[in-house]
């Protein structure tokens, strides 16, 4: 296990270095959202198990002697080279090359081990607290966000809010997807702008991003003491937004890339916490106003993505951890039955050369590990034979095979006759023939079941897409009517403005363009009733529009009945 966790560590580290390398040419060639996808190697690294009989290329291991003693830290192709050198050991078993963790030779095994727990211990310690850290100020800032914030509307299962507390649209939530607004987001942006900062923020939900950035937070904890990590981190969001812009601008006009671009401007913000996605961030403005004048085709966007999973691939083959696969256990021997204590003799024939030799017994060997006499030999007799033994179970010869079993006799009254075996076969035909039938119906039914409950599920899609169609006109139609309200209520206050200019003008007064209403209105009693029939006039259109939502109605319905409250205070002769 810590043989892992320091291959996982170095080999994470090592292709992290790689991604900063690569990121900015692959980003050149083939589009940001390639080099986003090369940073899947290191994460997927720091979740691959180790693999049965692998060996790592370029990752420190240890040669380790049989008797566990440890020479030294070497790399793969070093350690394989000093693993022939080591010598075999009495049992026979071997040398073998093993990741080990970096350990001193010096102290005892058990003084080794003590201090391996206490760093992992340390180690895994502060990594939960540097993750709980950062989860926190995330918590932080969702309190503060959604502190006053309204309900806009909900669409595709994501809630959009707006919010005072934020300078700039934010994408916040795993489970509970949300999009939060600024609460002067209608009146800084125009509707181009707002649609593209929308989707801006829900392509990072469908992308889940959010996910993307809480995985990759964990392993900047686990590499808190890494400062290559946290720079790697914010690459990686970096090539996050890059992508999430890419994924927008994807098969859009010159002219909406520009205004994409204003919608960036306008959306600078400060520094956000871990997980949230922010629109514009203040430090990423020169990189993607650049990336949105470079775009790339579908072509080199295959190729490129071609390219990334081979990388990935070959990046997760070299740097993958391996175990040593266990020793298959060596046979045991076959012991040669034990001969009685009398003279034998081999059943092979002596040469005719070499003469009868005593055989000594053999002193400090086990009997097992003897081999099979090949040579005539005469065991010595001993000093006081005992009774006569029977011959030694190697020489009897083998019992003859068991018998056949003779058959068993059938009772000719109890055959059927051949008309009763006719009718069982036609009978058994017969069964056949309605399970195989019945097996038809059932199959066809099975499938006639299928075709209709596909037939539903695609009414019921239907049914869903015109639903979420008349949501989109209904929203759209709402939003129009809100974006007219204002200038409605501007075009006629502007108009009934420049009325009171003209008729005091008339009247030889000259007042100036930005006179208050007051001073508009004391020129004279017939402009004052045309003026408040003017008002009246907007007042009674605004009431009488059925298109206009409620809400809006009475906002307008107030201020004009504030404006006229206030025409009336300024002259109480009328």
């Amino acid at each position: 296990m810590i043989a892992w966790l320091v291959q996982t560590l170095v080999a994470s580290m090592l292709l992290m270095a790689i991604v900063l390398m690569l990121r900015a040419p692959v980003s050149r060639l083939f589009g940001p959202r390639i080099a986003y996808a090369l940073w899947l190697l290191p994460a997927l690294r720091m979740i691959l198990p180790p693999l049965p009989g692998w060996t790592a290329l370029f990752v420190p291991v240890a040669v380790v002697r049989p008797d566990r003693s440890m020479i030294g830290l070497a790399d793969t192709a070093t350690a394989a080279k000093l693993a022939p050198a080591i010598p075999v050991d009495p049992a026979g078993l071997t040398a073998q090359v093993t990741p080990m963790p970096v350990l001193d030779a010096g102290p005892s095994a058990a003084v080794a081990i003590q201090i391996s727990q206490m760093l992992i211990t340390l180690w895994l310690g502060v990594a939960a607290l540097y993750f709980s850290w950062q989860l926190l100020r995330y918590r932080l800032f969702l309190r503060r966000a959604l502190r006053g914030a309204v309900p806009l509307t909900t669409e595709c299962g994501v809630e959009v809010l707006v919010s005072p507390e934020l300078p700039g649209p934010v994408a916040i939530g795993i489970v509970r997807r949300r999009i939060l607004l600024p609460s002067d987001f209608l009146a800084r942006y125009t509707p181009e702008e707002r649609r593209l900062a929308l989707l801006h923020e829900a392509a990072h939900h469908d992308r889940l991003d959010i996910a993307a950035n809480l995985a990759a937070l964990a392993i900047r904890s686990l590499h808190w003491w890494n400062p290559l990590a946290h720079k790697a981190y914010s690459a990686f969001r970096a090539d996050q937004e890059l992508a999430c812009d890419a994924t927008v601008l994807a098969g859009t006009a010159p002219e909406q890339r520009i205004v994409y671009g204003r919608a960036l401007l306008k959306s600078a913000a400060a520094r956000m916490p871990a997980m949230a996605c922010a629109l514009n961030p203040k430090n990423q403005l020169r990189q993607r106003i650049g990336m949105m004048a470079r775009p790339v085709g579908r072509a080199r966007l295959l190729f490129g993505a071609a390219v990334a999973l081979t990388m990935i691939g070959a990046g997760m083959i070299a740097t993958a951890s391996g175990f040593a696969l266990p020793p298959s256990p060596p046979a045991p021997p076959v012991a040669p039955p034990a001969l009685p204590h009398r003279p034998m003799v081999s059943a092979m024939p002596p040469a005719p050369s070499a003469a009868p030799v005593a055989r000594a017994p053999h002193v400090g060997a086990e009997p097992a590990t003897m081999p099979a006499v090949k040579t005539a030999a005469v065991l010595p007799t001993p000093p006081a034979p005992p009774a006569p033994l029977p011959a030694p179970a190697i020489l009897k010869a083998p019992p003859p095979p068991p018998a056949p079993a003779a058959p068993l006799a059938r009772a000719s009254q109890d055959q059927p006759c051949p008309e009763e075996r006719r009718a069982a076969r036609e009978a058994e035909a017969e069964a056949r023939r309605d399970a195989r039938e019945g097996l038809r119906e059932a199959r066809q039914a099975q499938r006639e079941a299928a075709r209709e409950a596909a037939a539903a599920q695609r009414e019921a899609a239907a049914a869903q897409r015109e639903a979420a169609a008349a949501r989109r006109e209904a929203l759209a139609e709402a939003r129009t009517a809100q974006a007219r309200i204002p200038a409605m209520v501007q075009t006629s206050l502007a108009s009934a403005r420049r009325g009171m200019l003209d008729a005091c003008a008339r009247q030889g007064v000259t007042l100036s363009a930005d006179a208050d209403w007051n001073m508009l209105a004391t020129c004279g009693p017939k402009l004052r009733r045309t003026i408040r029939a003017s008002l009246a006039s907007v007042r009674t259109s605004l009431a009488a529009n059925p298109a206009l939502p409620a809400k809006q109605r009475s906002d307008a319905l107030s201020g004009l009945d504030d404006a006229l409250a206030d025409l009336d205070r300024a002259l109480p002769g009328q």
